[in-house]
């Protein structure tokens, strides 16, 4: 299949006389080989970055639209209907939705206990606490990712140790994972960031092998799959969060998915504790939503939103780009337990509830037609997705990786496609986790080149010729053809020279 699959690139590569390989890699390659991996790349030499009529969809025959694109929310008039609806009622707080939302997720992942919460992050706190864990137990979880998660995991007495991920995925590296194991490793927080899967094989084995308790976080990823079964049903316990940028948008909230009822138990005790939120906070949260909604819409976004975005990029590119974004997220995840508690220390709302039995309905067409949309970029970037058979992503994000994130980001904004790059941080060279920093060079490498394109459901099929018009375009005139790999090893040539080897 090696030959097959590389061979013109590895003509090209030995052609142009790009650098030495790196022996890991033809190991890394032949390993997702043995496991029927498919390897992917992006093909790029002169003007081949894109095929013109390659794959199942040409795009000189396909009409690029001409409309704004950007990431969008997940709302509808209907939802935003009967959200006011609930404001005016008098079962804003208490009521036989929550139950209902309960039983339909237990339903959807096949497991025996949902608990809804405040929040994702809250839910990993509950978990943490009720494993009732020995101060100072390790648990492993990857360097690059929100920063709120270890500091959790500082609350209730645990040592964060940063593990490096795998720049195929960008989730957290199971080599890396054994190397850092000691005597004190407790838990394995598997992440699976934006909505790709873990390799949950692999690491079940680790926790098996060395009596691990796997804690899934499954924050960006409802409904992916792994190996034919879902997400959230691999670990002890999993958890999902539903804030405004998530596929099921209820204003905040998260949920605990477990088969320990010992976990479901001491969860369920501990939120005997919990009062409602303020009814201001609702409204508040219900109002921002609404503003970013109506902001994204064609008509709006066209001919208000990104105009506004042209005038602010002449003088606060940082403003555009969303740059602010990992400062902001740092601010809120360095506080105090006691500033947390206060923050996220609430039930979780009938009025959350209802808005998530409305929007369940949507999930697995919405997951289709992401899917559909990845597919597409995948083709007309001669890529070869890197997904088990019978597996699935969410795409929270669909990444790319290149080695000048802001040219790129440049061009695409002044074509009127607006996102961003990658707004996670290298979380062991932070100073709040000074005390528990470790060499993790992948996660260092990938957090400067990133950036994200939208494949939202609310996407056409022209806009995904556009975006890919673009790409193409930008590539093509790129000198020497600079490598922009969706999310492959830094080896970037050397990929294909050490196959051709």
């Amino acid at each position: 299949m090696f030959p097959t699959l590389f061979g013109e690139v590895c003509h090209v590569v030995l052609e142009e006389n790009f650098m030495k390989p790196e022996p890991e890699i033809v190991k890394i390659l032949r390993e997702e080989e043995s496991h029927n991996f498919q390897s992917y790349y992006i093909q790029q030499v002169e003007k081949k970055s894109f095929s013109s009529n390659g794959g199942k969809h040409n795009l000189s025959s396909s009409p690029a639209s001409k409309r704004k694109i950007a990431h969008r929310i997940s709302l509808s008039k209907k939802i935003l209907i009967t959200s006011l609806k609930m404001l005016v009622s008098d079962q804003v707080f208490d009521g036989e939705n929550i139950a209902k939302f309960e039983h339909k997720f237990r339903e959807y992942l096949g497991i025996n206990y949902a608990i809804s919460t405040s929040s994702g992050r809250m839910a990993l706190y509950l978990i943490l606490r009720s494993l009732k864990l020995k101060e100072g137990s390790e648990i492993l979880l990857p360097a690059y990712m929100l920063p709120a998660l270890p500091q959790v995991s500082l609350y209730c007495g645990l040592k964060p140790i940063f593990v490096d991920i795998d720049p195929c995925t960008l989730n957290i590296d199971p080599d890396d994972i054994e190397k850092k194991i000691t005597s004190h490793s407790k838990v394995i927080l598997a992440v699976h960031l934006y909505g790709h899967p873990c390799p949950m094989d692999k690491i079940e084995q680790l926790a098996k092998k060395y009596n691990l308790i796997i804690i899934e976080d499954c924050a960006q990823a409802i409904g992916a799959m792994y190996d034919g079964k879902k997400l959230g049903t691999f670990g002890k316990a999993s958890y999902f969060s539903f804030g405004c940028a998530k596929e099921l948008n209820t204003y905040g909230g998260g949920m605990i998915a477990t088969d320990d009822v010992a976990i479901y138990k001491d969860v369920q005790e501990k939120l005997r504790q919990f009062s409602w939120p303020k009814k201001s906070l609702l409204v508040k949260r219900f109002l921002h939503n609404i503003f970013n909604w109506l902001s994204g819409l064609p008509p709006i976004f066209d001919y208000i939103t990104y105009p506004l975005l042209r005038v602010a990029y002449v003088f606060d590119k940082e403003f555009v780009f969303n740059k602010t974004k990992s400062n902001d997220i740092l601010k809120l995840s360095n506080v105090s337990e006691n500033e947390f508690l206060e923050k996220y220390r609430f039930l979780y709302t009938n009025f959350q509830a209802t808005i998530a039995l409305e929007q369940f309905r949507n999930v697995e067409r919405h997951l289709s037609i992401k899917n559909n949309n990845a597919s597409f970029l995948n083709e007309q970037l001669q890529r070869h997705a890197p997904m088990r058979n019978n597996s699935r992503c969410s795409f929270y994000r669909y990444c790319i990786k290149t080695d000048s994130p802001q040219v790129l980001l440049h061009e695409l904004f002044r074509a009127g496609i607006v996102t961003t790059d990658g707004s996670y941080v290298v979380l062991p060279d932070l100073d709040m986790f000074r005390d528990y920093r470790t060499p993790c060079p992948n996660a260092r490498n990938i957090s400067t080149q990133l950036i994200y394109l939208p494949v939202q459901p609310h996407l056409k099929r022209g806009d995904m010729v556009k975006m890919a018009q673009v790409l193409h375009t930008y590539l093509s005139s790129i000198k020497h053809n600079q490598d922009t790999f969706p999310l492959k090893e830094n080896v970037k040539h050397q990929l294909s020279h050490s196959i051709s080897k």
